[in-house]
């Protein structure tokens, strides 16, 4: 039968060859190329290793590693990039806790198939996809449609974006780090500015300790930096002469924070009044910092193995 329907004339006939001759091919192929082998990192302890047990957060889910667990190096550094990115904020999210929504324009003018608005999709904000530098270099136009929809492409190339931004040093890992550092928001720039007036030229201590010790040193100044400019902060704003003057109230790193009985009536009684004055929470550390700082663990964990070690 099967020679037969091979005899046939037409696109029929020729279709059928073809997919005879792929299968062919294909069997060929798996018994005689072999399975790429598997990226084995170097079995070694590093400095940071207690560092990042403290902070990383085992997730689990089902009694499978789940979230920054599932990311794994894979041997290419770039790829484990983009993995780590989605890993960490895979899906889609409305949550109103999150940080993204105290700042205006973060919803996409349009609702989802389901009904609802999302203000990330696969941890790009709405912020971050209708970005005019961003979608222009990556050549696409912000839609609500697209957005939810998210091509790997564009995330793709959003992530490249970031990458193409951060190329500081001579160093891949430290690179990525300060891509991170700009995905994460804040930019690299106080990370790298604490690092200088600390140590001094971060490409003379890559080459004196090695690319690691740079690396590992520039993530504990990062959770340092976050950790202070995101602590709990109650501020009293007031407007003398013409000039909003802004004083710290109270601030913590550990406790959450919030306005006060009398402060929030304070508020109410003065709503008109700038001369007044009004009190204002900020921050978040003590709700995200764990997370954040577990993010930074995680990065550790996962790009580590692609230092050089001295």
């Amino acid at each position: 039968m099967a020679k037969q329907a091979i005899k046939g004339s037409g696109r029929k006939a020729t279709a059928i060859k073809t997919a005879v001759a792929a299968v062919a091919v294909t069997a060929v192929m798996d018994s005689t190329t072999p399975e790429p082998e598997a990226f084995t990192p170097p079995a070694r302890t590093y400095v940071g290793d207690s560092w990042e047990k403290q902070y990383a957060i085992p997730y689990m889910k089902h009694g499978k590693p789940d979230y920054l667990n599932a990311v794994q190096p894979t041997g290419d550094i770039r790829a484990d990039f983009g993995h780590f990115l989605f890993g960490q904020g895979g899906g889609k999210s409305n949550d109103l806790t999150d940080s993204i929504t105290k700042q205006p324009g973060c919803w996409p003018p349009e609702a989802d198939k389901d009904g609802k608005k999302y203000h990330t999709v696969d941890d790009i904000t709405w912020l971050l996809f209708n970005n005019e530098a961003i979608y222009k270099a990556v050549g696409y136009k912000p839609t609500s449609a697209l957005f939810y929809e998210m091509p790997a492409w564009i995330h793709d190339g959003i992530v490249q974006w970031h990458c193409d931004r951060a190329k500081v040093t001579s160093s891949t890992p430290v690179n990525l780090l300060f891509a991170y550092c700009i995905w994460g928001g804040g930019g690299y720039l106080p990370t790298l500015l604490q690092f200088r007036e600390t140590y001094g030229d971060i490409e003379k201590f890559i080459e004196l300790k090695g690319e690691y010790w740079v690396f590992y040193t520039l993530l504990t100044i990062r959770k340092d930096l976050m950790q202070k400019r995101n602590a709990d902060k109650i501020l009293f704003i007031k407007k003398e002469n013409g000039i909003y003057v802004t004083t710290i109230i109270k601030q913590s790193t550990i406790q959450y924070l919030t306005l006060s009985t009398a402060q929030k009536e304070h508020n109410a009684a003065n709503e008109d009044d700038d001369s007044a004055g009004y009190y204002v929470k900020v921050g978040g550390w003590p709700t995200f910092g764990s997370g954040w700082s577990s993010g930074l663990a995680h990065f550790h964990r996962v790009f580590k193995v692609y230092c050089d070690v001295k």
